[in-house]
This record gives structure tokens, C-alpha cells and sequence, in this order.
């Protein structure tokens, strides 16, 4: 495994508290890409290690089955130098012991824990888990020296892992042990990183609460203008006539009573994205949509149609009319920073036509409310525009990214 020479100064600071306290529960929280996840990935092998062959078992939780193996044993397996094989179940052995794999795509995920005893559980991206998923898990590692690892970025100060957990850092049992360690990591934490992408993620991360979170580490609130980035003299042009533009995209967000709404993007041989067209009315059926995409599609020559999955029997109408529909990535909070980002680093830019009337109105007006989430008012345009970029950009990992 890594060498204690080779961890940074934060990750070797935790360590001498870990190795001196031996605490039950270790909650490493903060900003992505600060070292935080390896240096649980470190603690948690180490944990396994130490209680070598003895065939207890041992857990490992995260969002999805691909973000465990992404984020926790592809790390594993470069520590270690060895490749696991997985049985069926997705189990594997380690040192002589079993570790069982426990992904949070359904609802009723965490039933699969029932019946377990775990002597460490290691509990990747904590917020994007279910609480009773977490619960189960706490509940199951109840073996013999048993130790829980969690690892986090921040989100809103009202989360439950934040009430119920790293507010108690310091905690102690009964018996004098540390209950609850907690450190929170800074992008800045991690030396290791090339000092110019440090430097490019502090000048595109939007600022704010997602600035706070992505870089400081800090839990905060959402407040204010979601796109607080945008700006009319950076983002807003008269005209595409200069751009040499080499694919176009339709974004589609259904609507009746509220707006539907079309979009067209283009993007240019540079990837930087320009919004040139917005229609949003009400009261329209399908068949006026269907027709009116059709005509932007065959305008523009149009590669791509992202549609609202909502209403999966529109999107296969399209299919059927012979556009080549799909139904949108539409994962809200990350898609919200990526488009922020593009504001900010001005790669995303919209014709003054096209600025002018739904778009601008919703710009200044789409806000935060409560629980870290926009108010699902004045959203309809800055739905669509999000279903194309995120589209796009959401590699097959699951990762959205700009270049």
C-alpha cells in the first residue's frame, strides 16, 4: 500500500489522530479531489488487514454498484496491486475475510444488509444515500473491535449526516473511546494536485455556496439566483454569424399549464455552447410539439433531441415521427453546477434574440428554496438548456464534466 511518506500533511495529521484515539466512527467530509476518499480507502484496508483470516465480514456502501467500484475498489486494487473476483453476489475475498458490496439505487436497498454482521463498514458519498440505509448499515457493524468509515462533500447544514453525526465529533463512550472523529478536508489539502488545475477549478467554480462546498469544504446553504454567474455582458451576443457551429441540439421540456418548452444549442469546434433559439408556450399539445420539432430539427440538421423523460409516450412519438429523441440525464444538483460553470467560464453563451423574453425573465428568477433545492418555479427554459448540456456531458461513469 501507499507509503505514510507519501500522503499529504492533512491526510497524515488525520492518521496520527486516528492511530492515537482509535475511534469508532471516522467521517472525512470537504471538498472533492482534497484527499479525503483515499486516505479512507487507506484506514479501511488497514482495518481489514488487521483482522486477517478470519473470515469475518466486512462492508463497503455507496450511491450506485459503478460509483463503489469508481471511487472506493479501483483505488483498492492499485494499493494492493491485485485484481479481486468478485463472486456473483459481488463479494470477494480480502485478507482472508469477505467483503460484501451494498449499492443505493433503489429505495429498499439497505434490506440486503438484514441479517449481517459486519466488523467495518466503509460508507462512500454519505449524502446521496438514504438515511435508513445508513441506519442498517450503523446497526449491522456490531462485530468484535468493529469500525465505520464514512467519506462526504458537503451539502446543505440541515442534512441529516451533518444533525446526526459530524455535529457530535468528539463524542466519547462510556468507556473513554473516541465515539466520532471528524476531519474536514480543503482543496488546498491536496499537494498532490497539478497547482494550475487547482487554480482553474477556484476560477470556474461558480461562486457561492457551491464555491464554499466544491473548494473551501464548508456545508452551506443554497441561497440567492441559481445562476448567479451569468452575466448579459459575458454570456449574451448578438449572433451566431461569425461561429462556425458543428452540431445542433433540441432540448425539450413538456409542459400544458406551465411552459413547454424548445431549445436549440449549438456548440462550436472550440466546445464552447451557444443558445440560439427559445420558444416556451402553454396550453399546446403534443402534436404541436411534435411538428414544431420536426421543423428545428430539419432547420438545423439537429444530431440530438433531449427530452423531459416524464412523458415517456411523447418521447417515443418522436422516435416513431423519425427523430432521433432520447429522454435527458436530468440529476438536478449536478447538472445546476455544470451549467453554472459554463456561465462562469464562458462556454456557454446565448444569442441577444434568443435572450430576450422566457429566458431572461427565468435567469434573474429561478432561485434556491429550501432543503438545497430550486424552486420549481420560473424553471422551464433553465430545464431544457440543463437537459442538453448534462446530456452531453455526463460521461459514461456517471461523471459530468467540461472538457
Amino acid at each position: 500500500m501507499k507509503k505514510m511518506n507519501d500522503l499529504t500533511p492533512k491526510q497524515y495529521e488525520v492518521l496520527e489522530t486516528f492511530n492515537k484515539e482509535q475511534p469508532r466512527i471516522t467521517i472525512l467530509t470537504g471538498a472533492k479531489r482534497s484527499g479525503k476518499t483515499f486516505l479512507n480507502n487507506f484506514l479501511m484496508l488497514s482495518h481489514i488487514a488487521t483482522l486477517a483470516n478470519q473470515n469475518l465480514n466486512f462492508i463497503v456502501i455507496g450511491a450506485t454498484s459503478g460509483s463503489i467500484w469508481r471511487n472506493v475498489l479501483n483505488d483498492w486494487e492499485v494499493m494492493l496491486g491485485k485484481q479481486f473476483k468478485p463472486k456473483k453476489d459481488g463479494s470477494f475475498k480480502l485478507f482472508g475475510n469477505n467483503v460484501y458490496l451494498f449499492g443505493g439505487e433503489k429505495a429498499d436497498s439497505w434490506k440486503k444488509m438484514r441479517g449481517m454482521t459486519s466488523h467495518g463498514t466503509y460508507i462512500n458519498e454519505a449524502t446521496a444515500l438514504h438515511q435508513t440505509f445508513i441506519t442498517e448499515a450503523f446497526s449491522r457493524t456490531s462485530g468484535e473491535g468493529a469500525k465505520i468509515f464514512i467519506d462526504t462533500n458537503p451539502d446543505n447544514p440541515a442534512h441529516f449526516v451533518k444533525k446526526d453525526y459530524i455535529d457530535n465529533a468528539g463524542d466519547r463512550l462510556e468507556n473513554g473511546r473516541l465515539n466520532i472523529l471528524v476531519s474536514n478536508f480543503k482543496l488546498d489539502d491536496n499537494v498532490f494536485l497539478n497547482k494550475e488545475y487547482v487554480d482553474s477549478i477556484k476560477k470556474t467554480t461558480p461562486q457561492g455556496a457551491t464555491y464554499d462546498r466544491d473548494v473551501l469544504g464548508l456545508w452551506v446553504a443554497q441561497e440567492g439566483v441559481v445562476f448567479a454567474d451569468f452575466s448579459e455582458k459575458e454570456n449574451v451576443i448578438e449572433s451566431i454569424d461569425n461561429v462556425e457551429i458543428k452540431e445542433y441540439y433540441i432540448g425539450v421540456d413538456w409542459g400544458f399549464e406551465h411552459y413547454g418548452t424548445l431549445i436549440v444549442i449549438g456548440v462550436d469546434f472550440e466546445e464552447s455552447y451557444y443558445i440560439v433559439e427559445v420558444i416556451a408556450k402553454q396550453h399546446k399539445y403534443f402534436d404541436y410539439w411534435k411538428m414544431l420539432i420536426l421543423q428545428k430539427y430539419k432547420e438545423y440538421r439537429v444530431s440530438r433531441v433531449f427530452c423531459d423523460s416524464a412523458r415517456a409516450e411523447y418521447v417515443q412519438g418522436l422516435l416513431d415521427f423519425g427523430i432521433n429523441a432520447e429522454n435527458a440525464k436530468k440529476d438536478v444538483k449536478e447538472g445546476i453546477d455544470l451549467v453554472g460553470a459554463m456561465y462562469k467560464r464562458n462556454k456557454l453563451k446565448i444569442t441577444k434574440k434568443a435572450f430576450k423574453g422566457k429566458f431572461e425573465s427565468e435567469i434573474y428568477s429561478y432561485v434556491w428554496g429550501k432543503n438545497d433545492e430550486p424552486l420549481k418555479e420560473n424553471d422551464d427554459v433553465m430545464d431544457a438548456i440543463r437537459y442538453v448540456l448534462y446530456s452531453l456531458k455526463k460521461d459514461e461513469g456517471g461523471i459530468a464534466y467540461l472538457y
